[in-house]
């Protein structure tokens, strides 16, 4: 029984193997057009991949040139300053060797006609800093006895 189902199974197999026409042999158009868009769809992709790259080329390229420009104005900046302080420098030297006086005020807080002639900044630095001692040695002091509890 099984020798004769092998052998219904392997003619049937022969005769469909030789009486079917396959794609690989015959000239179909339907394969060559699947084919050719295959072939587009990947020429598709690899033109956009290559676009993708230059573009991001050329963004990287107007980024350094912008970074570069940047530096170089911040850089010519710099150079500008330093000639206009040497300059000022310079004018400064002439004056002075020119008999023009230096002269200047002061601008601290303190002056002569404070409104508190009787305590000075160095005065309330000292009490600020008393304030605070006291105050965490106050603290301090709560947190021992509530730990002995």
């Amino acid at each position: 029984m099984k020798k004769l189902i092998f052998s219904i199974s392997f003619i049937l197999t022969i005769l469909l193997a030789t009486s079917v026409n396959s794609y690989a042999t015959t000239n179909n158009n339907n394969l060559d057009a699947i084919g050719n868009s295959i072939k587009n769809m990947v020429g598709d992709a690899e033109n956009k991949v290559e676009d993708g790259a230059k573009n991001a080329t050329e963004k990287s390229k107007e980024a350094t040139n912008a970074v570069g420009d940047a530096a170089g104005k911040a850089g010519d900046n710099i150079k500008k300053g330093a000639e206009d302080a040497k300059n000022n420098i310079q004018n400064a030297a002439e004056d002075m060797k020119n008999g023009v006086e230096y002269t200047a005020e002061r601008t601290a807080a303190e002056t002569e006609n404070a409104s508190n002639n009787l305590m000075d900044s160095t005065t309330w630095a000292w009490i600020v800093i008393g304030v605070l001692v006291a105050a965490i040695v106050a603290i301090f002091w709560y947190f021992m006895v509530q730990s002995r509890k």
